[in-house]
């Protein structure tokens, strides 16, 4: 009795590891990207089922330095709610907001996806580090006031127009 109570135990403990993780994973295209402050740039990604089983994709965590804003609106428009075994799907993941207030600089962040075996599921089943670099707004030329060229030009005029009377 108890050798069947031992062997019912151990296979209910098996079936609960192998059931309960999924395997994906997740591939971005380029995990540094740049951009100027006021804009906004967007991560593409491969997430790809290669278990045996399909995986539902409940939601994500997205975490970045602050002041740069996180939008994962793209993960949930373009990937299904349901990824079938060995099924992959490359589109725009997340988008990153560049508010104008960012100083030029390198702004670190991870991207992860939650979901399992069911709708319910809030496993971590892939994480990514990503990258912002902030580039330096590019500073305005000054460009001279049109007085000053006047009285610089009416200047030259000037002096030309007294050498040729001499």
């Amino acid at each position: 009795m108890k050798l069947k109570m031992g062997t019912l135990i151990a296979a209910l403990l098996l079936s609960a590891t192998t059931a309960g993780a999924t395997p994906i994973t997740l591939v971005l295209d380029s995990s540094l990207l740049s951009g100027l402050p006021g804009t906004t740039v967007t991560f593409v990604g491969t997430v790809t089922d290669v278990g045996n089983s399909s995986t539902f994709l409940n939601g994500d965590n997205v975490s970045v330095t602050p002041p740069l804003l996180p939008d994962d609106t793209p993960f949930f428009v373009n990937f299904p709610a349901v990824l079938n075994p060995l099924q992959a799907v490359k589109a725009p993941i997340l988008s990153v907001g560049i508010p104008l207030t960012a100083t030029a600089g390198l702004y670190a962040g991870t991207l992860q996806l939650l979901g399992g075996v069911d709708p319910g599921s809030d496993e971590i089943l892939a994480s990514v580090p990503f990258a912002v670099q902030v580039q330096a707004a590019a500073q305005p030329v000054p460009e001279p006031m049109t007085a000053v060229l006047l009285l610089c030009g009416g200047t030259v005029a000037a002096l030309r127009h007294s050498r040729r009377r001499r």
